[in-house]
């Protein structure tokens, strides 16, 4: 019984080179790093970073701007005001055809929601340290809206919904590193020829 040789796969959709070139490489190596530090945040969730004090800032500001509107806008400020950012910068460049950056600041979205299912879950035993010493948000919110016995699934939901944005920002940082007069289609890594 004779063998049917191999199928011969293109030269060209072998070269790693030329495929490479149709990326911006700045983009690639940014994706790359943000994309590991995305990974540690998925896995440890509960570390404290370097973004981490921005986003308290803005938490901060969120209460201050909002309590003119009522005790509960004031306590869901703080929530609101460090999601106000990402997501303000996010459409700022997606409405400027900034893919990429749009891509980064649904990274910087998805690390919020770590750190408000932080908060959440803390909402019952209320260890986690607060600035000034004042009323824990979500143990007030919670318990207004008679829900902090269920504060570790919210707590869970909203961290799910940072790992799907994290994964989001990776596919989309990749996706958008791709030069825009490129277009080439990725290389066929199979062997098979269709």
């Amino acid at each position: 019984m004779r063998r049917s040789p191999a199928p011969r796969v293109p030269e060209e959709s072998l070269r790693i080179g030329d495929w490479l070139r149709s990326y911006d490489r700045g983009h690639l190596a940014v994706t790359i790093g943000l994309g590991l530090y995305g990974v540690l945040m998925v896995f440890t969730p509960g570390e404290f970073r370097f973004m981490d004090w921005v986003d308290l800032a803005f938490h901060e500001a969120g209460h201050l701007f909002l309590t003119p509107f009522g005790r509960v806008m004031h306590f869901l400020g703080g929530t609101l005001g460090q999601l106000f950012w990402p997501l303000a910068c996010g459409v700022y460049f997606w409405r400027r055809s900034q893919r990429f950056s749009a891509a980064v600041m649904v990274l910087w979205l998805g690390q919020n929601m770590f750190n408000i299912a932080r908060y959440m879950k803390d909402a019952v035993l209320t260890e986690l340290p607060l600035v000034g010493g004042g009323m824990h948000d979500w143990n007030w919110l919670f318990s207004r809206w008679h829900v902090l016995h269920r504060a570790q699934l919210f707590g869970n939901l909203v961290y799910a919904v940072g790992v799907l944005l994290v994964g989001l920002s990776i596919y989309g940082m990749w996706r958008f590193s791709r030069r825009a007069e490129s277009a080439d289609p990725p290389p066929v890594w199979s062997a098979t020829s269709g």
